[in-house]
């Protein structure tokens, strides 16, 4: 997503920043912030988790993201808390189901509804969309 900054007022440029902050939209805010020249954000802000995401996407496409985070710990850079297992949560629901409740609790995110009454299936897909959106791997849950 390429922004024209260079036509923009600085007000245009705020109000696309907090646009992006209240939409994640952590490209656009990476850009706007690069811009402003403004990298320098509280830790555990909304602010600068955004700005670390789209450093980390930056040096995956550049090729320049260091070779101990190439191999699926951006999780850490993102600050995610991966609850371990001895084997794979899908072994069973109610392990599917704690591993979720453990994820969501951990990290303060909002659990989705009905979690405690889903079935096998339906935690099967809330299982697996939860890797695909923060990017983890098995083996960041059963290590070797």
């Amino acid at each position: 997503m390429a922004l024209d900054l260079e036509n923009m007022t600085y007000e245009q440029k705020q109000t696309l920043k907090r646009r992006a902050i209240e939409e994640r939209a952590y490209i656009a805010f990476g850009e706007i912030a690069e811009d402003l020249g403004e990298l320098d954000y509280p830790e555990n802000s909304p602010e600068k988790e955004l700005l670390d995401r789209y450093i980390v996407e930056k040096m995956i496409k550049l090729g320049t993201l260091p070779l101990e985070l190439k191999d699926g710990t951006i999780e850490r850079k993102l600050k995610l808390k991966i609850p371990r297992m001895t084997e794979s949560p899908t072994a069973t629901a109610e392990m599917m189901r704690r591993w979720l409740n453990d994820f969501y609790g951990w990290n303060n995110i909002k659990k989705p509804t009905g979690l405690h009454k889903k079935n096998k299936n339906q935690l099967l897909g809330l299982y697996f969309g939860t890797l695909q959106h923060y990017k983890i791997s098995l083996r960041d849950i059963v290590p070797e």
